[in-house]
């Protein structure tokens, strides 16, 4: 049952994936490199502040942004799919 839920949506999660790349590629410089360190490397929010010369609450800040700002870009370029498929 797992598996053939999987199946179907599979099309879905990959197009999904190819649309965060997009998004990834416009956000601000510092943007992706602080989720990467965040979300890949596992880097705690203090080490990232004192990495990049930031308050805790400003990276807090920042990685909510950027989930919103990737979520809306992704959320568009589905419907943007849709309408042309």
């Amino acid at each position: 049952m797992i598996d053939a839920r999987r199946e179907v949506l599979s099309p879905e999660l990959s197009l999904r994936a190819e649309k965060l790349r997009d998004c990834l590629a416009k956000l601000p410089p510092d943007q992706p490199a602080s989720l990467n360190r965040y979300y890949t490397e596992e880097e705690p929010v203090e080490t990232i502040a004192l990495r990049e010369g930031r308050t805790v609450d400003a990276i807090y800040k920042l990685l909510q942004r950027s989930r919103r700002v990737l979520l809306d870009c992704v959320e568009r370029g589905m419907r943007t799919e849709a309408t042309t498929a």
